[in-house]
């Protein structure tokens, strides 16, 4: 698709200047979408995925483990600038039997990804008759017990061997989402208050500029309010969180 624009470009040299600004917008989206964070490295283990816009409509194809991963994708491509629409036909395949070995141990990675002050790329994950074994380094004794902490937190862990080092010496590899994109830190904390039942009513909005999460809308109480703060500030790439929701009478 992309090659054909470049063509099509070559050809017809007259175009009028709006068509060349929806084919300019076209692929500045497909850009943005490859390297979106939640694809690029939340995403990485899935199957193949091919993006095509036309006109700000986005064609999503290809193939994912379980149905979170294809809404991941969908929500955080929505979020791009200059997206009119996200047609998501990615396909579910070969998703792990829930809480199995291999489904939990893809929990856990994912979490890892997605949390701010932990190192996914240096933490090696096995899982056996649901006993994980964390492996590699982290950067402090905090960050080891934090790892541990999520680990522990998802669904049918029995227990969690924490074997990582510590390695305070910074030579260790940062994670790979020190740069994360506002497109998917928005998703993500989405899908993290939704994860924990928190604040997700029809009138809660959240927008992510900057790095900056503001949040705004109803909640139960004002604890709910405090717990929906410090959940967002968690996501990786969150630089700060303006919460304006309001506390029902």
């Amino acid at each position: 698709m992309k090659i054909f624009r470049v063509l099509s470009l070559l050809v017809f040299p007259v175009l009028p200047s709006a068509l060349f600004a929806s084919l300019a917008s076209d692929l500045r989206i497909e850009e943005a979408a490859r390297n979106c964070y939640s694809l690029r490295v939340v995403l990485s283990d899935q199957g193949p995925m091919t993006i095509s816009a036309l006109n700000g409509v986005v064609a999503l194809t290809g193939t994912v483990r379980d149905l979170q991963s294809k809404v991941l994708a969908g929500e955080t491509i929505a979020h791009l600038r200059g997206v009119a629409r996200v047609d998501n036909g990615l396909i579910v395949l070969g998703q792990p039997l829930e809480f199995s070995d291999g489904w939990i141990n893809h929990a856990i990675r994912r979490r890892l990804l997605v949390q701010a002050n932990v190192r996914a790329n240096s933490t090696g994950i096995a899982v056996d008759d649901g006993v994980v074994t964390l492996t590699g380094t982290s950067a402090s004794q905090s960050q080891k017990e934090q790892t541990g902490f999520y680990a522990a937190s998802i669904d049918r862990v029995r227990s969690v061997k924490n074997n990582l080092v510590v390695d305070d010496s910074g030579t260790s590899r940062p994670s790979p989402a020190d740069n994360v994109d506002d497109a998917s830190i928005n998703t993500l904390v989405k899908h993290a208050l939704s994860a924990h039942r928190l604040g997700l009513g029809n009138d809660t909005s959240i927008r992510t500029r900057d790095g900056m999460v503001m949040i705004s809308g109803m909640v139960d109480s004002a604890q709910e309010k405090e717990d929906i703060t410090a959940l967002a500030r968690e996501i990786r790439g969150v630089r700060t969180v303006v919460n304006n929701m309001r506390v029902r009478a």
